[in-house]
């Protein structure tokens, strides 16, 4: 059981009934997951358009951000969103053997290099971030990603950490 209450489905009420609706809408039900933010309309607004925004982001694709959100929970020991991420990530015909090899060294990975390296640079980010170095960025940039897409990508890594902290903290159990 998670340590701060939700706003429960019956008792929601302007931008969290809102976005309660547009999940079961979507997805058939709210996971605990984002009914953690329900306390704040803002919050539970910013997360959900976080993920609508992902979601659909055809520069980074939905694998390589999954692979960064797995590895990201896999550092910060997020058993829910680990959980999640595995799946997402057999959804795009990983197994879990070759999952499980990932987790345990970023090398194995199976990623054209350009992915590779944006991977490699977001975590990199969340565990050192005042080692990331201009050589760093060009290197991306030389790769042929763009300032968007660098950004997006660190971005996206820190807002799984900052997730993971939160979900880990308030005991957020997998549900779905």
């Amino acid at each position: 059981m998670a340590l701060i209450e939700f706003v429960s489905e019956e008792n929601a009420q302007g931008e969290v009934a809102n976005v309660y609706n547009t999940l079961k809408e979507k997805w058939g039900f709210v996971p605990d997951a984002l009914k953690l933010f329900s306390s704040s309309e803002f919050l539970i607004n910013h997360v959900f358009s976080s993920i609508g925004y992902f979601s659909t982001n055809l520069d980074l694709g939905g694998k390589l951000l999954a692979l960064i959100r797995l590895m990201v929970s896999e550092e910060e020991k997020c058993v829910f969103c680990i959980s999640m991420n595995r799946g997402i990530l057999m959804q795009y015909g990983f197994l879990p053997e070759q999952l499980d090899a990932i987790q345990s060294d970023i090398e194995n990975v199976s990623l054209p290099e350009n992915e590779k390296s944006l991977l490699k640079f977001a975590l990199k980010v969340v565990k050192n971030s005042s080692g990331v170095t201009s050589e760093d960025v060009q290197g991306l940039k030389s790769l042929g990603w763009t300032d968007k897409q660098i950004l997006e990508a660190a971005y996206h890594a820190t807002n799984q950490l900052s997730t993971d902290k939160l979900f880990n903290a308030f005991q957020i159990n997998n549900d779905m």
